[in-house]
């Protein structure tokens, strides 16, 4: 029955464009209420079998997303809004899922970054012997690299006091 309706929906929506032009109304002639919407497909459907518009719209929605709740549903063992409900929850749930698998990657990025960044630091404050490096820079590139590194210095204290929620104070 939806299939069909959903035809006559469309055709609806063509005419509809049709008497109102492209785009949503310019101009709202004053703050009144508007009339009654049309019926939609859901309502015109659940008024031929005697349930609510909205009851076919659960209906529809269990019935793409959970098949055996919506045969749950046919032999009268559940009712469609607690089936929607559980649909719902699945849903919930997934994402609830989906949010912390993002949530650990990101933790492990962090991890091996900054792992990264104290082993290059680490080797830059060890190994690299400055005086070679002072004895073959020029004044401009010592000042450019100098700059550069406290730069990434200022970035790391910045991301360690959001790491831990504090006010760090704008660095010059």
């Amino acid at each position: 029955m939806v299939p069909l309706l959903a035809e006559e929906a469309k055709e609806r929506q063509r005419k509809g464009g049709e008497e109102a032009g492209a785009g949503r109304p310019k101009k709202v002639e004053a703050n009144c209420p508007q009339p009654l919407r049309q019926a939609q497909t859901r309502d015109i459907a659940g008024k031929a079998v005697g349930v609510s518009g909205r009851s076919v719209q659960r209906a529809l929605i269990v019935m793409k997303a959970d098949p055996q709740a919506f045969s749950e549903v046919e032999r009268g063992r559940l009712t469609v809004t607690a089936a929607a409900a559980r649909v719902k929850g699945a849903e919930r749930a997934a994402q609830g899922k989906r949010q912390q698998v993002l949530e650990n990657a990101a933790k492990r990025r962090m991890m091996e970054t900054l792992s990264r960044i104290e082993g290059t630091c680490r080797f830059i404050a060890d190994e690299l012997n400055t005086d070679v490096l002072r004895s073959v820079c020029t004044p401009a590139e010592i000042k450019l690299w100098a700059g550069i590194a406290k730069k990434s210095g200022d970035q790391l204290r910045i991301f360690a006091a959001k790491l831990r929620k504090e006010q760090l104070h704008e660095i010059a």
